[in-house]
């Protein structure tokens, strides 16, 4: 009884939201994992690991407008991306299951060129995480997992994913130069989620549009606004149903979203957040 009272009253205090579809996404892009929008029109996407090193660039039907294979990178565990300086596209290699990569990877491609032309050569980002000592590591410190980046004041913004068990919650938080190189990540700071379970409350993909970031997990979109350099807490959005929530953009008061296919098709949702 008591969980069902706590679940209510969630549920009541944090705003519902359904989103629309938008398209179909077609059936050899079953594992959309990052996701763009290039105003409300035009949308890039790219399958996850093991898949090709391929971005997708689709319009509002779902129809692919081109197909550009990124050349000098391999599709190891391709989970995201984010548009650095208007001209930019950041492929975020992060993807870490077990926590044992020692080749985490940023792979950075002409956005004209990914939109005009069937190749790309990519410079790239080498890095490790600073406080990480074992690979992996125990059960309890699996913080170094990651689907999530962004760009913000000049840096490329990582949050993990927290596969620690029992499951605590915490997002860390690091950042990257946007300059191709080899690095040690910068730590920056934490999120603390709620530590209800991993598949609530785990951090699938990130956005930052106009000083808010959307932090996206398989159920819900918390959001914060960024204050004097500080993640705040503003909203908790929940969504209309557990899902494989992989991808959000956020263009304007549009929300985006893109989920790895299940039982549903693969689609790209849109959804209003003022």
């Amino acid at each position: 009884m008591k969980t069902v009272f706590f679940l209510l009253c969630f549920i009541f205090t944090s705003q519902l939201w359904s989103q629309e579809v938008v398209c179909n996404l077609p059936d050899y892009i079953s594992e959309s994992s990052g996701l763009l929008c290039i105003g409300d029109s035009v949308f890039i996407t790219h399958n996850d690991s093991g898949n090709k090193n391929e971005l997708y660039v689709l319009n509002t039907k779902g129809e692919v407008l081109n197909t550009c294979t990124i050349n000098g990178a391999r599709n190891k565990d391709w989970e995201d991306l984010c548009l650095v300086d208007d001209s930019l596209i950041y492929i975020a290699d992060i993807g870490n299951n077990n926590n044992t990569r020692k080749d985490l990877k940023l792979y950075i491609v002409d956005l004209h060129e990914v939109l005009t032309q069937k190749e790309s050569k990519a410079d790239s980002i080498n890095f490790t995480y600073p406080d990480q000592k074992e690979f992996p590591p125990s059960e309890a410190q699996k913080y170094y997992d990651a689907e999530a980046i962004c760009y913000f004041q000049n840096k490329i913004w990582i949050f993990t994913k927290n596969r620690t068990v029992p499951f605590d919650g915490v997002s860390k938080v690091y950042t990257l130069p946007k300059k191709p190189g080899k690095y040690k990540a910068t730590v920056h700071t934490s999120l603390q989620l709620k530590a209800s379970s991993w598949m609530e409350d785990c951090i699938t993909s990130v956005c930052l549009e106009q000083n808010h970031l959307f932090v996206l997990t398989y159920s819900k979109i918390y959001i914060y606004q960024v204050v004097n350099g500080k993640l705040v807490w503003k909203n908790t959005r929940l969504l209309n149903r557990f899902g494989m929530w992989e991808a959000i953009h956020v263009h304007q008061s549009n929300i985006y979203l893109s989920e790895e296919k299940t039982i549903i098709a693969p689609k790209i949702y849109k959804l209003r957040w003022k």
